[in-house]
Formats: C-alpha cells, sequence, structure tokens
C-alpha cells in the first residue's frame, strides 16, 4: 500500500504541475485528477477476509513489507471478559464492529455501554518472527489476551463506570514467535462513547518494523502538518496586525489554528500518545473544531469576496456552528454526540453551497478563483471523506491533513496575489501623483518667466 500511494501521489504532482501551466486545462481537469487519485489512495490496500472468527494466514508471506488489513467476521460474547478463548457462536463485522449496529451485529442489538469480548484465530504459516497487530484510534478501553496470555492494555478494562477508564492511541501490539496459531482475544467495555468500537479503521497485521514505521510516519506527517499551519497562521496574523482592514488575514489565522488543534488531538492522536491527553478532553476538542471550523470557512470567503456571500447565509452558517459548538462546551460526550449527525447534514448542505460558490466565481474570472477553488474543493472531498470515516461508512486513514495543506498552500497564493496587486496599485498611483506633481512645477516655473 505505501509503495502504490507514494507511486499514486507522484503522479498526482506531476499532472498538477502540468495544469498549472496550462489554466485552461487546469480548470477542466482539477476534479478529474482528484477523483482519481482519492481513488487510488483508497484502493491501494490489500485484505485477507476473517470468516467464522478465523483468519487463515498459512500461504501468505508476512515478510512483504507491505502491512495486511484484516476485516471480516470477528467472534463475539456480549457481557463477557473471557480470559481464555472459546469457539464464537455470534459474530460481529469489522471494521468498526460497532455493536450498537444491527447491520454488524447481525440484526442484534445491544446498549451503548457494557463490556464484550471480540476473538479473532490466525492460522499461521511455519518460521514467522517479530510480526504485530495494529489498532488504530481504539475509541473505547481495551484489554488484548493471546493465547492466554495479556500483551496489553488500553486505558483500563472494568464492568463497571467506576472501575473503567477510557483511552485514544494508536498501538502496534507485537505477537508471539513460530507459533502455528494464535487465538486473541479482545476485551473491550465502553461508558463513555455513544459509538462503542473495537477501532474505528481494519486491524492491520504485518511486520513489526512496518507498523513501527507506519505509526511513525502517521505521526510525522500529523507533526508536519501542525507545523506548517501553525508557521502560516502566524505569519498571517502579523499581516492582520500591520493591516487591520484585512479581514481575510484574521479569518484564515483563526481557521489554521483550529486546524493545528483538530489535527494534534485526531489522525495519529499526536495529543493523546505524546502528551497523554485523556478521551475526553481529545474528543471535546475534536467535536468542537467540527462544529466551528466551517464558520471559518465562510467568514474567510466573506472577506476575500464580499458581494459573492450573502450575509445572511453567512450569519446562519456561522450561528449553527457556534450553537453546536456551544452545546460541545458545555454537555458531557453522552450529549454532544447525538447532535452529530445534525451537524453532519448542515455541513453536506454548506458543502454544496461552497461548491456552488466556488463555480460562480470561476464564470465570473474573479481573481485568484482558480486557486480558492482548487483549494477548498480538495478541502471539501476530504472533509466528506472524514465525514464518512467517522460514520463507519468508509474505513481508511483520514485525508483531511492532505486536504488542509493544500488548501492553506492555495490560500497563501491568493493572498499574494491579492498583496501583490495592491502594491502594483499604490506603486501606479504614486507614479501617477509624481507626474502631476512634476507636471505642475514645470507649469509654475513657466508662467514664472514667461
Amino acid at each position: 500500500m505505501c509503495k502504490i500511494a507514494a507511486h499514486e501521489i507522484h503522479v498526482f504532482i506531476s499532472f498538477l504541475k502540468m495544469s498549472v501551466s496550462k489554466n485552461r486545462l487546469f480548470k477542466r481537469n482539477s476534479l478529474f485528477c482528484l477523483f482519481l487519485f482519492f481513488l487510488s489512495v483508497l484502493s491501494a490496500s490489500e485484505n485477507f477476509s476473517v470468516k467464522n472468527g478465523v483468519l487463515d494466514l498459512r500461504r501468505k508471506n508476512l515478510s512483504d513489507p507491505v502491512p495486511l488489513q484484516i476485516p471480516g467476521e470477528y467472534g463475539f460474547f456480549w457481557n463477557k471478559l473471557l480470559d481464555t478463548y472459546e469457539e464464537p457462536t455470534e459474530f460481529i463485522s469489522m471494521p468498526s464492529g460497532m455493536w450498537t449496529n444491527k447491520k454488524e451485529t447481525g440484526g442484534k442489538e445491544y446498549p451503548h455501554y457494557g463490556y464484550a469480548t471480540y476473538t479473532l484465530k490466525i492460522l499461521l504459516p511455519e518460521n514467522y518472527h517479530d510480526i504485530s497487530l495494529c489498532l488504530e484510534q481504539p475509541q473505547t478501553s481495551m484489554k488484548v489476551i493471546v493465547n492466554g496470555e495479556e500483551v496489553c492494555e488500553i486505558g483500563k478494562v472494568g464492568k463497571t463506570k467506576e472501575t473503567y477508564a477510557n483511552a485514544t492511541k494508536i498501538k502496534n501490539i507485537p505477537l508471539p514467535n513460530n507459533q502455528s496459531e494464535l487465538k486473541i482475544m479482545f476485551q473491550v467495555a465502553n461508558f463513555s462513547s455513544l459509538r462503542p468500537c473495537l477501532a474505528y479503521n481494519n486491524l492491520n497485521i504485518g511486520k513489526r518494523e512496518v507498523l513501527d514505521l507506519y505509526m511513525y510516519r502517521q505521526a510525522i506527517l500529523d507533526a508536519l502538518v501542525i507545523g506548517i499551519a501553525f508557521a502560516i497562521g502566524i505569519y498571517h496574523f502579523l499581516l492582520f496586525l500591520f493591516d487591520r482592514k484585512e479581514k481575510a488575514f484574521l479569518a484564515l489565522t483563526a481557521f489554521v489554528m483550529l486546524i493545528t488543534i483538530r489535527v494534534f488531538v485526531g489522525g495519529g492522536c499526536v495529543g493523546a500518545s505524546a502528551f497523554g491527553l485523556s478521551w475526553a478532553a481529545c474528543t471535546r476538542m475534536d467535536y468542537l473544531t467540527f462544529a466551528v471550523g466551517p464558520c471559518l470557512i465562510f467568514l474567510y470567503l466573506k472577506a476575500v469576496y464580499p458581494t459573492s456571500m450573502p450575509k445572511l447565509v453567512v450569519m446562519a452558517c456561522v450561528g449553527e456552528g457556534l450553537l453546536y459548538g456551544l452545546i460541545v462546551l458545555i454537555t458531557p460526550a453522552t450529549i454532544f454526540m447525538r447532535f452529530l449527525g445534525f451537524h453532519q447534514a448542515v455541513l453536506a448542505l454548506q458543502s454544496l453551497y461552497i461548491i456552488w460558490t466556488v463555480i460562480n466565481l470561476l464564470r465570473k474570472k474573479e481573481r485568484g478563483a482558480i486557486f480558492i477553488a482548487f483549494g477548498l474543493i480538495v478541502l471539501v472531498i476530504t472533509g466528506i471523506v472524514d465525514i464518512l470515516r467517522s460514520m463507519s461508512l468508509l474505513y481508511i486513514n483520514t485525508m483531511v491533513p492532505v486536504g488542509i495543506t493544500l488548501f492553506l498552500f492555495m490560500q497563501s497564493i491568493v493572498l499574494a496575489l491579492r498583496a501583490n496587486l495592491e502594491k502594483l496599485r499604490t506603486n501606479k498611483t504614486n507614479q501617477k501623483l509624481e507626474k502631476s506633481k512634476t507636471g505642475s512645477f514645470f507649469r509654475e516655473i513657466e508662467g514664472y518667466v514667461f
């Protein structure tokens, strides 16, 4: 997956360079290019399916430098925390494995709060060594037991709310070497989230160094986005301090700073893994940035193109986002999570409106509109992917850092163009003024002499 994705990114960048060199080609093909890029990233993975709780890897070379995604039917034991393996009679569909979802539990419905055990039997080839499981963004407490021995615990598993503690981390779980089969039990408890599941994404299995590299790469990508966004935010805030009339600088600064917080607490979970932030803190900041972020997009567009964004529409979008943000701030997770579906529906309508606005900007040939369009389209697409991912309709890595980076780059180009145009206008005005002063001076001399 890593090699394929890297190749597709290289092709995408090459196509982008060619497109930018020809404005007309860029306008025609940017959407098609983005579609191919994201489609290739989504499809660049190798899956082995778990059937009836069993994953057969006896014919698979586990030395391959590519981790395997392992979706399928995992064993499921509700209201049990198994210490020894049992053959399952009930199953739950992975990825996600959300026990409140009837489609994943085979029509059965379980309450949000409680505990359960997921089981997985893996049949392995001979003489394998140094392989691991990767659990990305588990949203509940979890204890992992392999062949009767506890190998890790994330948070604290308990049968009551008082004996339970949640956690949000990426975790690589080393597996025992040179055994013909592994009987894995995932004890899961939840007393805080409305989305109880094993993990948001597919579990991955592969060489330990490959999965470690995946974790490091995700953390480096998040840190890179945070650094770039923070630097861009500070730069545009300083520009705003020098020119208070440029509200676009302030709106972009606020949006960028919000994005740094979102990446910090989401994606690779830098906030939880590196800084020890609690699940409650990460979740609240994640939802808060999701609520307020679209407001700043509308304020930014209003500042850059005031005639293209009706004031009433901007006020309505900002009001809805701030209201949901207030709910996130003052209510517990069990309440503000219930409003997520409504906010996602509103956000979908807002995305359509932004796309319509961008099309109008392109039709009017507004200056810098092509860069605004490209940045917003990328951001909207990655945002939609992120929404589908959060709704457990897509099971891929978050694409938001890619969208944010391209969006910020394009907006910096637009603001730089605007600043350059203002400078050119100022220079022309000064030249006209100088000519006017020079002409007036010579006329005065002419009148005095003659």
